[in-house]
């Protein structure tokens, strides 16, 4: 689910560093390991958000929601309450959502976005779900789109042979891709490791 900073604080390591707004409906809990540490004191403003779904599934269909609900492992009950008052958040306010297939949809989709905003393609357990064709075809549209500028990818997904998740940024420029390992991650988000370079 994507949603705007007002409607979701989190928090890393307990009240130290606390990013979005206080006052949320949803609150997101993270504990940071490694040598680096997230400083980052505000967001960055977001021009515009898109999504892209092979079958959308939208907030107003209850059925589908409480179906979506019961795949929560009925444990997680703190992950439940969180889904549902997403999913109430989003009832209020849709995002733009884009039925069908990334690699088809994608390359127009990236031209489309404005030059003066620096355009990021972000995905989280979703390409580890596709079969390698799939995976293949959705990355080399990426990598043939020849931008006119360069743009970003962040992944968090765990493939078959790795050990935990990983966070990944990737950089596209002309036509090349350079790929930095930021984060291993918690599955469910609970903590995360940098891996990457302190900041000086």
């Amino acid at each position: 689910m994507i949603l705007t900073k007002q409607y979701y604080e989190y928090r890393y390591n307990g009240q130290v560093q606390r990013l979005g707004d206080e006052h949320a409906p949803v609150v997101l809990h993270c504990e940071q390991k490694g040598a680096a540490r997230l400083t980052c004191e505000r967001f960055a403003p977001v021009e515009t958000i898109t999504g892209i779904e092979l079958a959308p599934v939208p907030a107003s269909d209850a059925d589908a929601i409480r179906w979506l609900q019961a795949l929560i492992w009925p444990e997680h009950r703190d992950r439940a309450s969180r889904f549902m008052k997403a999913a109430g958040l989003l009832r209020k306010r849709p995002p733009r959502i884009i039925a069908g297939n990334a690699a088809e949809i994608l390359p127009d989709l990236l031209r489309s976005v404005s030059r003066d905003a620096a355009l990021c393609v972000y995905h989280s357990y979703t390409l580890n779900q596709c079969t390698q064709a799939i995976r293949d075809n959705i990355l080399a549209s990426l990598l043939s789109s020849r931008h006119p500028r360069a743009f970003y990818r962040i992944g968090l997904e765990w493939y078959s042979g790795q050990a935990m998740p990983h966070l990944e940024l990737f950089t596209y420029d002309g036509g090349t891709m350079t790929h930095e390992l930021l984060a291993y991650c918690e599955s469910h988000g609970r903590d995360i490791d940098w891996r990457m370079s302190p900041a000086p």
